[in-house]
């Protein structure tokens, strides 16, 4: 039987890892350059309308985006789903990587995404 994606905790909450190709020389700085956008995109960013709902940031995730690691060919980074969270893909799929993707031409095509325990 395959396993559920993502992996609920017990309170329900669960943790998913974004990898994103990125081409960049300087891994170290990049990290540190989108750490620093992840923090200010959710901080202007609480709010979203999307089809005709209001959703809240805080409904879905329970902090900024985290633990960014950068390569000079990939980036990753985790977010925490909160419990009940419905709309944690949208969020992610339409509204946050489009941004970070728009944002930065050094970030690519998101490659997967993995429960953060996986690596």
């Amino acid at each position: 039987m395959p396993s559920r994606f993502p992996k609920y905790r017990p309170d329900g909450s669960f943790c998913v890892k974004l990898i994103l190709e990125v081409k960049t020389d300087d891994p170290d700085k990049m990290a540190i350059i989108v750490q620093h956008w992840l923090d200010e995109w959710v901080l202007n960013n609480q709010t979203w309308n999307w089809f005709e709902r209001t959703l809240h940031y805080r409904d879905d995730f329970r902090r900024s985006p985290f633990n960014i690691e950068c390569s000079t060919s990939w980036l990753s980074f985790c977010l925490e789903g909160q419990p009940r969270a419905e709309w944690w893909k949208d969020w992610i799929g339409f509204h946050l990587l489009q941004d970070l993707q728009a944002a930065f031409i050094e970030i690519g095509a998101l490659r997967k995404i993995i429960d953060c325990d996986e690596m």
